[in-house]
């Protein structure tokens, strides 16, 4: 079995679905080959928020997507039918302003997303 198709197998949550989806997205629509967590994030908002947003879509009672989507639309004052683009500029725009609300994505993707292709016990082990 190749690493990718591990990828999914534990998944509790839809965060690592797009977390991957933002990856892709950077890689193929952008071409970009260095990428920071606060730009994998802001791009994951903006694919679920109208998932979330217009059509009330709920992942599941282990995954909070919801609940830091609507605190970003209280925070930020944020209509719920923006559209994707003036989203991500809003959310860019107002980074450091939302940066506790966009840490809350990072605490454990980044580092599950990675355990098919490195062992680890503590997020720290990743770091290194």
């Amino acid at each position: 079995m190749k690493k990718i198709d591990l990828l999914f197998n534990n998944t509790t949550a839809t965060y690592k679905y797009f977390w991957f989806l933002s990856i892709i997205d950077k890689v193929r629509l952008e071409n970009k080959t260095k990428i920071t967590f606060d730009e994998l994030v802001i791009d994951m908002i903006s694919k679920a928020w109208d998932l979330i947003q217009k059509h009330d879509l709920n992942f599941g009672q282990a995954d909070s997507f919801k609940a830091q989507i609507e605190e970003l639309e209280d925070t930020l004052s944020i209509s719920k039918d923006i559209n994707t683009q003036k989203l991500k500029t809003l959310l860019k725009q107002r980074e450091e302003a939302i940066k506790p609300i966009l840490k809350i994505f990072t605490l454990y993707v980044p580092y599950r997303f990675l355990s098919p292709w490195i062992k680890f016990e503590t997020n720290e082990q990743v770091k290194r």
